[in-house]
């Protein structure tokens, strides 16, 4: 992160998943996009080292709606999209 601040960037983390957001977050990122599984303690770390948040709401019903279509994920994507979409 600190070549991209060097240069004056914003950086931002494309982020499912808490861990990946936290470690995002202390390693300077700018925003999580996404943030799927985000909990509080990640809220609470962003909020400390002010880190925005972009949640993209329409990502989740693409991906449920798309999961539904016979083909556009592969079977072994197909699954876990129908599971994640609604809750993203």
């Amino acid at each position: 992160m600190s070549i991209a601040k060097d240069y004056g960037f914003k950086v931002a983390a494309h982020a499912h998943g808490a861990d990946g957001m936290k470690r995002a977050v202390r390693a300077g990122i700018d925003s999580i996009e996404h943030g799927t599984y985000m909990d509080k303690e990640t809220m609470r770390l962003m909020k400390k080292h002010g880190t925005a948040y972009v949640p993209t709401i329409i990502a989740g019903k693409f991906v449920a709606e798309k999961a539904a279509v016979d083909g556009y994920f592969s079977d072994l994507v197909r699954p876990k999209a129908a599971s994640i979409g609604p809750q993203i």
